[in-house]
């Protein structure tokens, strides 16, 4: 197959604070380009500091009604979900194609961006996912293990898949553990690429990890000062369950671990920081054992690299 003859998608990756968004935004403003969020927390709607959502609002263009940040640009797979709703990366998948196919029909670029590595992967690569049986019995023993026994047991049985996965998630963990015990393979392996839809070029944004965990603590102070508290209180208040999937990213957690007396508030930033930096160490273990990506370390880069590609 020639791989340069099918439609062109541009990734844009890397970890958290690592300022994905603004380039990408830039990017598509230069390039007639819209953006499909490859962020599992971005999904859902309510969940905007915490997630660093760029601000939008939805508006009707030519009879659709369109996520549009403020330099204009149109943003895919935001505000998409309620807060109490799970979402598995194969539905992201099916959601991901459709959108860079609406795209593409009106003769725009598809930007992919974000830090969950197994989105944009189950994109670039066409992940076919593993369909392997539920086990009732299996799935009663580990619902008793603590969220640090599920996530000790799943990085055992496979590390590669534990760099990807939603650490805070117990029914993700709960899930990957049962397939790699009853499959009696790592999920990651059983997780095949497909036939490439699309011409890929991947881009990283990279900092010098100092400066990033920096990003990363300037970015959690700036959070709560905009608010993060009163959200994370405002969800729960109306009636969000802190125990589902949406509430467990970090930023979410630390401050129900706050509102419900577990920690300070000064020990709360502390660990939101910590924790971000622990998930941005692991993305980038993530990213950088894929030779495909081409790391840049500014906007001029970037550009220069989609326009030769383009």
């Amino acid at each position: 197959m020639n791989v340069h003859a099918l439609p062109k998608l541009i990734a844009i990756v890397g970890p958290t604070a690592s300022g994905k968004s603004g380039i990408a935004e830039v990017l598509a403003q230069t390039f007639n380009g819209e953006i499909v969020s490859a962020d599992s927390r971005q999904l859902y709607r309510g969940l905007d500091i915490g997630t660093a959502k760029d601000p939008g609002e939805w508006k009707r263009i030519n009879g659709d009604t369109r996520y549009v940040l403020e330099s204009g640009v149109i943003e895919h797979l935001v505000d998409i979900l309620d807060p109490d709703q799970e979402f598995t990366a194969a539905e992201y998948q099916h959601r991901a194609f459709e959108a860079i196919g609406e795209i593409l029909a009106r003769g725009r670029v598809p930007f992919l961006v974000g830090g969950t590595g197994l989105y944009v992967q189950a994109v670039i690569d066409h992940l076919q996912f593993p369909d392997v049986a539920r086990n009732a019995e299996l799935r009663e023993r580990l619902q008793k293990k603590s969220l640090v026994e599920l996530q000790n047991t799943y990085a055992a049985c496979d590390p590669i898949g534990a760099l990807s996965i939603d650490e805070n998630n117990k029914l993700r963990l709960i899930r990957a553990i049962e397939v790699c015990m009853v499959a009696q393979k790592p999920f990651s392996e059983l997780r095949k690429n497909g036939e490439p839809k699309y011409d890929v070029l991947q881009l990283g944004i990279e900092l010098y990890r100092e400066a990033l965990y920096q990003h990363i603590d300037r970015r959690t102070l700036q959070m709560v000062q905009y608010g993060l508290v009163e959200e994370v209180q405002a969800l729960i208040d109306r009636g969000v369950d802190p125990t589902k999937s949406a509430m467990t990213g970090i930023g979410y957690r630390e401050v129900v671990d706050y509102l419900q007396g577990q920690l300070g508030f000064e020990e709360m930033i502390v660990e939101i920081q910590k924790n971000s930096r622990r998930l941005a160490k692991r993305q980038l273990t993530w990213f950088k054992r894929d030779n495909r990506i081409q790391w840049v370390t500014s906007a001029d880069e970037a550009e220069s690299l989609v326009r030769g590609f383009l």
